[in-house]
Formats: C-alpha cells, structure tokens, sequence
C-alpha cells in the first residue's frame, strides 16, 4: 500500500524500512585502480631521490601505468615540482677548431671517405 502510494516498488520500500540509514548511499566502485598505495610510495621515493623522468620511472619499477599518468600524479602531489631540464652546453670555439682538424687530418684516409658528409649537425 505505501509503495503504491509512493509509487516505488515494494522491494525499494522493504530495503529502506529495513536499514534507512544505508538508503540511497550505496557508491558504485567503478574500475580498480592499477596504482596500489606500495606503488605510489615507492613512485614518489624514487621521483625524489633521482629526478629521473617519467618514463624512465615506469621502467625502473615496472609500473602498470602510463608515463603521462605518472607526470598527473607526480603533479598532484605538492612536494614536486616541475622544473625543465638544462639542455647540453654549447660548443665552444676551441672545440669547433678540433672538430675541423680532425675532420681535415681524416678527409684523405682512404675509399669511402669522399662520400662522408661532415655536418655541425
């Protein structure tokens, strides 16, 4: 009669006489995480003690996730920072000059030479 009247069926009526405090909180659990509580700490132990990149982090330890996910989670936490990598020193002039002598003393070696392109790139 009260599922009638509330227009519920009366199972959804049953259920929430029989534990009304539990009504309507049920959370569905979605999909298992691949990154279990072990996995971060040892992600965020290794992050911090060689600031090694994130793929080379998901080698290192063989994690189940992505490299991008790892960068999010890395993110999320306030204990890192991002800071960019300094790229490789310039060459200097004295270098430059080594380079090209050592590129004359080699041009004249033997057959296959002449087809070597010497390039500063």
């Amino acid at each position: 009669m009260i599922a009638t009247l509330l227009g519920r069926s009366r199972t959804v009526i049953r259920s929430f006489l029989a534990d009304p405090e539990a009504y309507g909180a049920k959370i569905s659990p979605g999909r298992p995480s691949k990154k279990s509580p072990a996995n971060l700490r040892r992600l965020y132990h290794e992050a911090s003690r060689t600031g090694n990149s994130s793929t080379k982090l998901k080698t290192q330890l063989d994690l189940p996730i992505q490299p991008r996910r790892i960068r999010q989670l890395l993110n999320a936490n306030s204990e890192f920072k991002y800071t960019k990598r300094k790229g490789p020193p310039l060459l200097k002039s004295c270098h430059k000059l080594r380079r090209i002598m050592w590129a004359e003393a080699n041009v004249d070696r033997g057959a296959g030479w002449d087809r070597v392109i010497f390039s500063d790139e």
